[in-house]
């Protein structure tokens, strides 16, 4: 029995190799990147796409127009629109803060009467290189 197990655990770990599946601990840093999408509800980054998969060539194609309804939130548990970090830091842009620098509406999981300077720090944990170099002030704008 326990080589039945052993050799079907080794054929599905092979199967999976074939999609490029990628296993991470749970709560592991996502990688840093500008293309990394986040939930645009809570800000997560733990967050699913719908994909189809042809199942008898495996070949899984990515529809490039994404819906609301192919998106899932982890932590919303949720359909989503999925936003990247530049696309958020937009839609921050548009928050009122008053002259205590506290944002007027909530954002993400901020709550109203958070420091805009708490929320930056949550942007430049994100970025790759910082906030101020890849969102605020990125080297492609003309000056």
């Amino acid at each position: 029995m326990r080589s039945f197990i052993t050799e079907m655990v080794f054929t599905e770990l092979s199967n999976l190799k074939q999609f490029d599946i990628v296993f991470k601990k749970k709560g592991a840093q996502v990688e840093r990147s500008l293309d990394t999408l986040y939930c645009s509800k809570c800000g997560s980054s733990d967050v699913e796409k719908r994909v189809w998969v042809n199942p008898n060539t495996r070949e899984i194609r990515c529809n490039d127009s994404i819906e609301v309804t192919d998106c899932w939130c982890g932590i919303c548990e949720e359909h989503v629109e999925l936003c990247t970090l530049s696309e958020l830091w937009e839609m921050f842009g548009d928050i009122p803060v008053n002259n205590d620098d506290e944002i007027e509406e909530d954002f993400l999981n901020f709550p109203v009467g958070t420091s805009k300077i708490d929320v930056w720090h949550w942007f430049d944990e994100r970025c790759p290189n910082n906030l101020h170099d890849d969102l605020m002030y990125p080297k492609n704008d003309a000056v």
